[in-house]
């Protein structure tokens, strides 16, 4: 068994380290993360790289204010700054509570990697956690390439790398070290119950692997390395493979259709991913759209969803993005700025506008939306209110706009005369006359306040 001073030299090692770096840490309180920068401040104060301990409050559980005391006080006895966060009880979803926690996670640790530069950003995920990743995906299906699992280092943001260096180690391994190295940590109560796909897994189903063999979350390891291998080498002849049907804005057909079945298929799904991101690839669409770029037919198209059209024509092929004719024969559609404080025309009959400053509209008001400083980056911007654009529920999840006039019964007719209210962002604020955002983060009253007003033209 290592010692920590082991462990702490071997990931200075394996990542480069040197005393002018910048890591940020991720530290629940947990085992894994109470090792992993218990052995980071371990190293030689000549080699040591300046540590951040960033910790999120997820407001879930009893213990977290303990949690997060007890590592205000670890920060201060070593000397680390330590940044901590409240993920806002109001943002809680009553379902995907995971899922909205992690994305909570990642845009805090993203906030802190950049204000300090941070060359590293180490999270303490092991390999049991790898197991139970993988296995979850196998269940949930979808691509071979998914199977490689967690990385050991990938990009994060353009100037700071995401780093996993206990991945090589079980929890169980992790266990024993903090135990012989005194290493006090806390005991997520959550992760006992098997209330989550990711419990089931770490109580039920990899102990029961591990029982087969013990060597089983190396076997892991090695299978997933070889699928890394065999994908890096797929993706260099695909890349080629594209490059040869590529004209100068479309696709070669004479030379896609040479091409073998398992080939054609893996190009599709490719160029699919590149050009229209927002229609969800299932692989029997993948196969339709083959179908007919093989069959006799010199021209036509295929709807493949989102407004996109797969056109064949003659010796080429390319994907299309229908924009309702009426956001085409008018520029002015396409994005307007809403300048603070002026009215805007959205069409005959209605009027919208951002202020800073009490207003009233008497008898002509439609509707209004109440904003504060932290919900919205200025300026708005007044977009086509495409049928793709997404909603956030409150519960969690989304709702498409397309689906929301489908619910409105709203007629083909008018579907395109409707508008979307983005900021700064891209955030998605409000689609006048049909349905406000839910926004992440909640209204704050002691902010600077803003509202979006719609009235009917004559005030």
């Amino acid at each position: 068994m290592k010692n920590i001073n082991q462990l702490g030299l071997g990931i200075y090692q394996d990542f480069q380290l040197n005393s002018k770096d910048t890591i940020v840490v991720a530290v629940s309180g947990g085992v894994d993360s109470m090792t992993l920068v218990t052995a980071l401040v371990s190293l030689d104060t000549t080699q040591r790289p300046k540590i951040i301990l960033a910790h999120i409050n997820h407001q879930l559980r009893e213990q977290s204010t303990e949690e997060e005391a007890y590592l205000r006080q670890w920060s201060r006895q070593h000397s680390v700054i330590m940044e901590t966060i409240k993920w806002p009880m109001d943002n809680h979803p009553e379902y995907g509570v995971e899922n909205a926690a992690r994305q909570f996670r990642y845009k805090f640790f993203t906030e802190i990697v950049q204000k300090y530069h941070a060359r590293y950003l180490f999270t303490a995920h092991n390999a049991d956690d790898q197991a139970e990743t993988f296995l979850m995906r196998l269940v949930r299906g979808g691509r071979l390439s998914e199977l490689t699992g967690i990385a050991v280092k990938r990009d994060f943001t353009p100037d700071t790398v995401l780093g996993r260096p206990l991945l090589e180690y079980a929890k169980a391994d992790l266990k024993r070290i903090a135990q012989g190295n005194n290493i006090q940590w806390f005991e997520d109560e959550t992760n006992q119950t098997n209330d989550y796909l990711r419990n089931r897994m770490r109580h039920n189903v990899v102990p029961q692997l591990k029982s087969e063999n013990k060597q089983f979350l190396q076997h892991l390891a090695d299978y997933q390395n070889q699928i890394a291998t065999d994908n890096e080498l797929i993706e260099t002849i695909l890349k080629e493979k594209i490059q040869q049907i590529s004209l100068e804005s479309k696709f070669d057909l004479e030379e896609y259709q040479k091409q073998s079945e398992a080939w054609r298929l893996k190009i599709l799904a490719t160029i699919n991913e590149r050009m229209t991101s927002n229609v969800e690839l299932k692989r029997q669409l993948v196969k339709d759209q083959d179908q007919f770029l093989m069959g006799e037919t010199s021209q036509g198209s295929l709807d493949v969803g989102q407004g996109w059209l797969l056109q064949k024509t003659y010796d080429t092929f390319d994907f299309k993005n229908e924009v309702p004719e009426t956001v085409k024969s008018n520029d002015q559609l396409m994005e307007r700025v809403l300048v603070l404080n002026h009215w805007f025309n959205m069409n005959s009959d209605q009027q919208i506008m951002v202020t800073d400053q009490p207003i009233s509209v008497n008898d002509h008001l439609i509707a209004k939306m109440e904003l504060t400083a932290n919900q919205i980056q200025l300026p708005l911007l007044l977009k086509p209110a495409l049928s793709s654009i997404q909603f956030s529920l409150k519960g969690g999840g989304h709702k498409s706009v397309r689906r929301e006039l489908i619910d409105q019964k709203i007629s083909n007719d008018h579907r395109s005369e409707f508008l979307a209210i983005f900021d700064q962002n891209d955030q998605l604020i409000w689609v006048p006359n049909l349905r406000k955002n839910w926004l992440t983060n909640t209204f704050q009253p002691e902010l600077k306040k803003y509202t979006v007003v719609l009235k009917s033209q004559g005030d």
